[in-house]
C-alpha cells in the first residue's frame, strides 16, 4: 500500500471519528464514501490485467535496407471492467527510426530506445496501433521485453505486468547498389555465358527435351518422347558445372576494429559484397559467400560460409549472412580459401574483397588465379603489384551511410 493510500485512509478515519463525535452525519457519510472509493479503486487495479491481451507484431522478419516496416501493437480488454490509463513500454534497438518520434526516447548508457504509448480502453474493446519504422543500418535487431503499466483512479494504485511482450526479431539486409552505381560493367566481373550449348554436360541429369537438330548426338535422342510427339526429340542435359560465383570477404580490420575508419571499411566491403550478390542472383547465377567476419548470433567458429545452392531463398540466405556480420574477425580468410579450394569447381568465378593483401593472402590469390576466374576488389590504394591478377580498387574513406555509389577504379 502506497503512502498516498495510507494518507487517504488515515484522513477518512480522522474525518469519520470527528464527524461521529460531533454528531455530523454528512461528515461520517463522506468518510465512508472515501473508504468505499479506495476499496473500489483497489479492486479495479487488481483486476486490471485480468483477461487483458497485449501483442506486438513486426510486419516482416527480413527487410531491405531503407524499407519501411510496420511495428504493430494490439491491446484487447476482454472484460466488463474498463481501463482508463494503460501504458505499454518496449525496448527498441538503436538503428531503427520511428516516423512518430514522440513514442521513443533514448535511454542513457543503453544501446536501445524506450518505446512508450498510452491506451484507454472501454469494456470489451480492442485497440490496434501501427507505427512506421525505417531501418537506418543493416544488422540483427531484437525487440523486447516489454511491460504494461496500469495506474488506477486518482493514481493511488499502480500495477505492472512484467515481460508482457516477448522478443521479436528483425534482420535488415545491407545497402545494395547496382553494378552501374559501382562503376562496373556486369561482364567485367562475371564474364559472358555461351549463347548456346555447354562445354560439359551430365547425361544422368536430364532437364527436359527439345526438337532434334542435325548437330545432336544420336545417343542424346529420347526415343520415348520421339514416339509420343511423332518427331525426333533430344534430351537437354544439365551442365556438369553450373556457373557459380564465389565471393570471399576478408575483414579489413586485423587489430583496430573498434576505430570508426575500420568499421566504416567493413561496412563498405559488406555493401560491395551485397551488391555483387544481388547482381549475380538477378542473372540466375549460383552465388555463395565466405568470410572470416564473426556472426551476430552463434556463427561458426571459422567465420561465415554459405555455399552456392539451388534454394529458392538463396539470395535471402546470403544477404542474411552479410546482415549478421560483426566488425571483427574470427580466424584468417586464407584458412577458408585453402579449405574451400577442394570444393570449388575449376573455372568458377571467384571474387575476393579485401584490404591490402599480406604475404599469405597473395600466395592464395596466385594459386586461385591459376584455377579460377579471379577478381580482387581491394579496399584502399594500390601499394604493391600483383602480376596476373585482375584487380579493382574500392574507395574506403567516404562514410558508408552517405554513399549513393561505390567508386571502383
Amino acid at each position: 500500500m502506497s503512502a498516498g493510500v495510507k494518507a487517504f485512509l488515515f484522513a477518512a478515519m480522522v474525518i469519520g471519528v470527528y464527524g461521529g463525535y460531533q454528531g455530523q452525519v454528512l461528515t461520517v457519510f463522506a468518510s465512508v464514501l472515501i473508504a468505499a472509493a479506495l476499496g473500489l479503486a483497489f479492486v479495479w487495479n487488481n483486476y486490471a490485467f485480468y483477461r487483458l491481451q497485449v501483442q506486438r507484431r513486426v510486419s516482416r522478419r527480413k527487410a531491405e535496407f531503407g524499407q519501411s516496416v510496420q511495428y504493430e501493437l494490439e491491446v484487447v480488454n476482454d472484460k466488463f471492467l474498463p481501463l482508463l490509463w494503460l501504458r505499454v513500454t518496449d525496448q527498441v534497438p538503436a538503428g531503427l527510426e520511428f516516423v512518430r518520434q514522440g513514442v521513443v526516447r533514448r535511454v542513457l548508457g543503453a544501446e536501445y530506445f524506450s518505446f512508450r504509448d498510452v491506451f484507454s480502453l472501454g469494456w470489451y474493446q480492442r485497440a490496434t496501433r501501427r507505427y512506421a519504422v525505417t531501418p537506418t543500418q543493416r544488422g540483427y535487431y531484437q525487440f523486447g521485453p516489454g511491460r504494461v503499466y496500469h495506474a488506477g483512479s486518482f493514481g493511488l494504485f499502480e500495477n505492472t505486468l512484467e515481460e508482457a511482450l516477448g522478443h521479436a526479431d528483425l534482420i535488415v539486409f545491407p545497402k545494395i547498389l547496382s553494378l552501374a552505381q559501382l562503376g562496373l560493367d556486369y561482364h567485367q566481373l562475371f564474364g559472358r555465358r555461351p549463347r548456346e550449348g555447354w562445354i560439359h554436360t551430365d547425361p544422368l541429369n536430364i532437364m527436359g527435351v527439345r526438337p532434334y537438330q542435325s548437330t545432336d548426338s544420336m545417343r542424346a535422342i529420347n526415343w520415348k518422347a520421339s514416339a509420343r510427339h511423332q518427331q525426333l526429340e533430344t534430351n537437354v542435359e544439365k551442365p556438369s558445372m553450373d556457373d557459380e560465383v564465389h565471393i570471399f570477404l576478408e575483414s579489413a580490420t586485423p587489430g583496430a576494429w573498434w576505430e570508426w575508419s575500420e568499421r566504416n571499411a567493413v561496412e563498405v566491403s559488406i555493401m560491395a559484397a551485397a551488391s555483387l550478390v544481388e547482381s549475380a542472383c538477378q542473372a540466375k547465377r549460383r552465388v555463395g559467400i565466405y568470410s572470416n567476419l564473426a556472426q551476430k548470433r552463434s556463427g561458426p567458429r571459422g567465420g561465415t560460409i554459405v555455399r552456392p545452392g539451388q534454394h529458392q531463398d538463396q539470395r535471402d540466405r546470403v544477404l542474411t549472412a552479410l546482415a549478421m556480420m560483426q566488425s571483427y574477425s574470427i580466424g584468417k580468410l586464407t584458412s577458408i580459401l585453402e579449405r574451400e579450394k577442394r570444393r570449388i569447381p575449376p573455372g568458377s568465378r571467384v571474387i575476393v574483397i579485401a584490404g591490402e593483401p599480406g604475404e599469405q593472402l597473395r600466395r592464395c590469390l596466385t594459386d586461385y588465379q591459376r584455377r579460377y576466374n579471379l577478381t580482387l576488389v581491394q579496399l584502399g590504394p594500390k601499394e604493391q603489384e600483383l602480376p596476373g591478377i585482375h584487380r579493382l580498387f574500392l574507395d574506403r574513406e567516404v562514410p558508408w551511410d552517405e554513399r549513393t555509389q561505390l567508386e571502383i577504379a
